[in-house]
């Protein structure tokens, strides 16, 4: 499988790129009053409205500013997963979402037998898995928590 990675401070991060539809550089963000904390605001990403999460805040680590290198990664709705992600138990959300992330990196191929589960005393939700990298370990991110995002749910 292929995996977009971003930045989120210093730490390496990745999720499948068949849960992304594009990396799209920094574009005004519109705040909204009394959204869930997570949420920064709004996007007008060619006449469609995205709501923009700060990975950083989702992470418990400082939220990602908002800067040149900054870049948001585009998740697919529900509707727009391929047949094969479907077969894969992928989910999304209902509607398209916004990741600001610090700077985008690689796409990495790794196939199943290289992601091993998170530890046992990892009980992020957020996360699904880690990949062994010749340098640096690559922490998989789930796109399944994104449909929870204004539920008040963590």
């Amino acid at each position: 499988m292929q995996y977009v990675t971003f930045y989120v401070q210093d730490i390496l991060y990745g999720i499948p790129i068949l849960s992304v539809r594009e990396i799209s550089r920094f574009h005004h963000i519109t705040l909204v009053q009394g959204s869930d904390e997570r949420i920064d605001g709004l996007i007008n990403l060619r006449g469609k409205i995205v709501p923009v999460l700060n990975l950083g805040t989702c992470l418990d680590v400082s939220p990602v500013d908002h800067s040149g290198f900054s870049r948001f990664v585009i998740i697919k709705s529900e509707e727009e997963l391929s047949p094969e992600a479907v077969k894969l138990g992928m989910k999304t959300c209902n509607d398209n979402m916004a990741l600001l992330v610090n700077k985008i990196g690689d796409v990495v191929n790794a196939d199943e037998k290289q992601t091993e589960p998170p530890p046992a005393h990892i009980s992020h939700a957020y996360f699904s898995g880690v990949i062994k990298l010749e340098n640096k370990l690559l922490t998989v991110l789930s796109t399944e928590w994104l449909g929870a995002i204004g539920k008040n749910q963590k």
